[in-house]
């Protein structure tokens, strides 16, 4: 049995996709992840405060 220790926890909507990369090179396709990656989190931080 797991002990539930009560905690701070905040929720919002989200949405998810999943999406396939395609490119000539890993090297490009990591880097094009890693954008991805980085726009939704700034979306996230924007809608949350209120942008």
């Amino acid at each position: 049995m797991v002990e539930i220790e009560e905690t701070f926890a905040e929720a919002f909507g989200a949405q998810a996709i999943r999406l396939l990369i395609t490119a000539d090179t890993e090297e490009t396709a990591l880097e094009t992840a890693q954008n991805i990656i980085g726009f939704g989190v700034s979306m996230i931080i924007s809608n949350h405060r209120g942008y």
